[in-house]
């Protein structure tokens, strides 16, 4: 079983007719009735087959310290048949009381390629540019699958690029509109405009991945020709300067920083010499 921010308790509807989780409550977090039910309730019954009943907590860092203290006891009163996996970008979004009762296994990364081959195992009869997907996918099988089943994501990419390259060349006040609408869009939406940063940043890797003489490692192969005229231009100082910035710009966000400052100071960064014709 896998537990993540959507995961529901077996009876969510409370005597006042409230939801303690579920759609309508539109959380953003795992709730402890969640826990209690399906992890410790799991964690108390036999498995009915093979010797081990697994839980995947997916999504631990919207635990909330409710939900962690019920897991703490969970790991403290463990049962030898059951395994509790819990998934982590950074070993310290998770407090330490709960690492130390944890054995730790770092995961790497798949090469491209052999995702690739995966896909291509998995849906023999997609049409899409597997490749493309398994570059995007950053070394996750799952992210793959998300990106080759929501058609929708790779749609979003490829409209992003467009965008990115119709912005080359624009005059400097046309660019303070873009961070303008980057700004706004943040203070609705977060994760957008995070999305487009990370567009951004894929790009200028592909112009990098050219100026090196790496161009079988390029994400957008579908705008190779563009890439190309803008890496011949551009320094690699340059292409550098803008990928160490969009990354920074996206650990200051979370610093709560005025997004328009960041965005304004961004897209002086953006070449303004380039004409790129996508017709």
């Amino acid at each position: 079983m896998i537990i993540n921010k959507e995961s529901v308790c077996s009876n969510p509807k409370k005597n006042d007719g409230r939801e303690c989780c579920g759609p309508t409550t539109k959380q953003t977090v795992i709730s402890i009735c969640v826990v209690r039910d399906l992890i410790l309730g799991k964690s108390q019954v036999k498995p009915f087959y093979g010797n081990h009943q697994v839980i995947i907590v997916k999504d631990s860092h919207l635990l909330r310290k409710e939900s962690i203290d019920q897991l703490l006891k969970i790991l403290e009163e463990g049962s030898p048949n059951f395994l509790l996996i819990i998934l982590v970008e950074s070993l310290d979004s998770l407090p330490l009381t709960i690492k130390s009762r944890c054995q730790t296994y770092k995961l790497f990364p798949l090469p491209s390629k052999n995702i690739e081959n995966l896909l291509e195992m998995t849906y023999p009869e997609k049409n899409e540019d597997l490749s493309t997907i398994a570059k995007l996918s950053q070394g996750c099988f799952g992210k793959a699958v998300d990106i080759i089943e929501n058609p929708i994501i790779l749609d979003y990419q490829n409209q992003t690029i467009e965008r990115i390259l119709s912005l080359l060349g624009k005059p400097l006040s046309k660019q303070l509109e873009y961070s303008q609408k980057l700004s706004g869009q943040y203070k609705k939406n977060k994760d957008s405009v995070i999305n487009e940063l990370d567009c951004w940043s894929n790009w200028c890797r592909d112009i990098l991945m050219i100026q090196t003489n790496q161009n079988h490692q390029i994400i957008y192969s579908k705008y190779l020709d563009e890439t190309k005229k803008i890496a011949s231009i551009i320094p690699i100082s340059k292409t550098l300067n803008l990928l160490n910035y969009i990354s920074s710009s996206k650990k200051t966000l979370n610093m709560n920083v005025n997004p328009l400052i960041i965005f304004d100071i961004f897209v002086k960064q953006i070449p303004k010499s380039i004409q790129i014709n996508l017709n």
